[in-house]
């Protein structure tokens, strides 16, 4: 639940829909589910233990296409929402099937993806980080307001 609590403060410092709570309730229920199945099936002797992780990640996709939204124009929204609460799922169902290590790293990364990621490369991907808004005096104006081409032309 503490490495579903560092993801889901990073959502909650951007104002995101699944903030604080919602990453350590997906964590720690994917955390406990793995663990009960896999204790089930020790005692039992029969069955796999991975199928409690599976019925978690089935879960969630249906709780992350919830989280999607496509107005009637503009862009799609709630990708990166969901896919956190996926692999919040994900990190928790690996702490309970014994990979904290990995899970942290894990963690880790995700942090990176959200906050270095998205603050500092989507800008150069969109061309926005280049834009001034007009030509500098030593370039030729060729039309175009930024470094890269618009994606929708």
């Amino acid at each position: 639940m503490g490495l579903g609590a560092v993801i889901g403060i990073e959502r909650e410092r951007y104002d995101k829909p699944a903030g604080l709570r919602t990453h350590i309730l997906v964590a720690g229920a994917a955390a406990l589910v793995t663990a009960v199945a896999a204790d089930l099936v020790l005692e039992g002797g029969q069955g796999d233990p991975s199928r409690g992780l599976h019925a978690v990640m089935t879960g969630i996709g249906f709780l992350g296409a919830g989280a999607i939204l496509r107005p009637r124009k503009g862009p799609v929204g709630g990708l990166t929402t969901a896919a956190t609460v996926f692999y919040t799922a994900a990190v928790g169902g690996a702490v309970a099937a014994g990979f904290g290590i990995a899970a942290t790293g894990a963690t880790l990364l995700a942090i990176f993806a959200l906050s270095i990621v998205g603050r500092y490369f989507a800008p150069i991907v969109k061309g926005e980080l280049f834009t001034s808004g007009a030509a500098q005096p030593d370039e030729p104006d060729d039309g175009q307001d930024g470094l890269f081409l618009p994606l929708n032309e």
